[in-house]
């Protein structure tokens, strides 16, 4: 468990640094696109979000797997060959690899990690709930453009529920005390909400911070992403509108009685900044209000991502926690040779049949074994005379697993003798 520990910890370190290095890497990205639509900011920000929360996942665990199955005495079953399923290449060795011995540290990491995911989870499902329990509870008024709005007494602002079969829902007392101008307002901008898809969006983006909860990037390119997905969805209403100046009266309007919306909803208001952010753009007389993401800013931002992704593959660093092993399980020194973890019988050729019973053979291969653990050369060091046995052996050395050598505990290339008897 400790082993299991380690891993996981392990991979969300690597998330926490790389994930901030990510977000960094996009806000150039953004400063270009700073002009350009919302649709084309929130697109943007959307791939910076995914490639936080997966980008370093898939870049660290295999270094992660590799490094612990080289260095743990405690978890054989972690072969090389299995973390190099994770990538089609083995892993540069041009990045260092360290291991830090935390003892039964990373386990309290993990339950603090389980419990923090666990609160995430568990505070979306309630969010849903109160949403379910709005919608059963909400009486029909009419249908805007296809979608039926409903009125209720358990909530404060207008708000889009649903994933199948969407509603607006508005406030009773809204429906009374607002003009009949401004309660278009806010149902256009809960119908754009649903054309967008963005109940999908919003459930994603929310299960996703509730596993990277600890993450900063993460939080707060989730949080621009809130921003962003309202402004888009204000231009959509203002593209059916005459006058921008309209809508941003409804905006204030609607502020003067705000109040918090259910997490998972999505709302005609969010915070208080949020709002003001909206108005300012919404009166800005350069603001772009096109509803479609430009193609070669989105196009130019994955590129940018993309290549932080295969710099950190390159050249980032691989940190492993292992678990404290006794004295007698890791000798003091920590230095060992390659070894096979599983070794692969070879294949007798039928060309060899008849010469085998007379004399035995005896191939020995010589491994160049990396310090992923993966084999990089192999050559034949005696030969038994025949070609067809040689390649039966080389065949055989190749598809064995191994494990790295170990020079001061840290895995390192190096080499491994295997030697083959054919006999009739």
């Amino acid at each position: 468990m400790i082993v299991v520990a380690s891993i996981v910890v392990a991979v969300l370190f690597a998330a926490l640094w790389q994930g901030s290095l990510i977000g960094l890497a996009t806000l150039p990205v953004l400063a270009i696109a700073r002009r350009a639509s919302a649709a084309t900011r929130h697109t943007i920000l959307w791939c910076a979000f995914l490639a936080i929360a997966f980008v370093p996942i898939v870049v660290a665990l295999p270094g992660v797997l590799t490094t612990q199955a080289a260095t743990s005495a405690h978890a054989p079953a972690l072969t090389p060959k299995m973390a190099s399923s994770f990538s089609s290449s083995p892993r540069s060795d041009m990045a260092r690899r360290f291991t830090i011995a935390l003892g039964a540290f990373p386990l309290v990491i993990l339950i603090v990690w389980l419990l923090g995911v666990a609160f995430g989870l568990g505070s979306l499902v309630v969010s849903l709930a109160r949403l379910a329990q709005i919608r059963s509870h909400a009486l029909p008024l009419y249908r805007r453009d296809g979608i039926p709005v409903l009125g209720s007494d358990d909530i404060a602002v207008p708000i889009a529920v649903g994933f199948s079969r969407p509603v607006v829902v508005l406030p009773n007392h809204l429906v009374r005390e607002l003009s009949p101008d401004d309660l278009v307002c806010a149902v256009l901008h809960e119908v754009a909400h649903i054309r967008r898809g963005d109940a999908w969006a919003n459930l994603l983006q929310m299960t996703i911070g509730a596993f990277f909860f600890f993450n900063p990037a993460l939080r707060a390119v989730g949080a621009r992403i809130a921003t962003e997905r309202e402004i888009a969805c204000d231009d959509r209403v203002v593209a059916q509108l005459p006058d921008r100046q309209r809508y941003a009266r409804c905006l204030l309007n609607l502020a003067d009685r705000i109040s918090l919306a259910p997490t998972a909803a999505l709302g005609a208001l969010g915070e208080g900044k949020a709002t003001r952010t909206r108005i300012r753009q919404l009166l800005d007389t350069r603001h772009n209000g096109g509803t479609h993401p430009s193609r070669p800013l989105v196009g130019g931002a994955i590129v940018t991502l993309a290549t932080v992704a295969l710099a950190l593959q390159a050249f980032s660093p691989v940190i492993a926690f292992a678990p404290t092993a006794a004295p007698s399980a890791i000798p003091t020194s920590c230095n060992a040779p390659a070894k096979v973890l599983k070794g692969v019988p070879p294949e007798v050729p039928e060309s060899a049949l008849e010469s085998m019973a007379h004399r035995p053979y005896t191939v020995t291969v010589r491994l160049d074994i990396s310090a992923s653990g993966l084999v990089t050369k192999a050559s034949i060091l005696t030969s038994s005379g025949r070609a067809d046995l040689d390649k039966a052996a080389l065949t055989a050395a190749f598809a064995g697993t191994y494990t790295a050598a170990l020079v001061n505990c840290v895995p390192t290339a190096g080499s491994y003798l295997q030697e083959d008897d054919f006999t009739g």
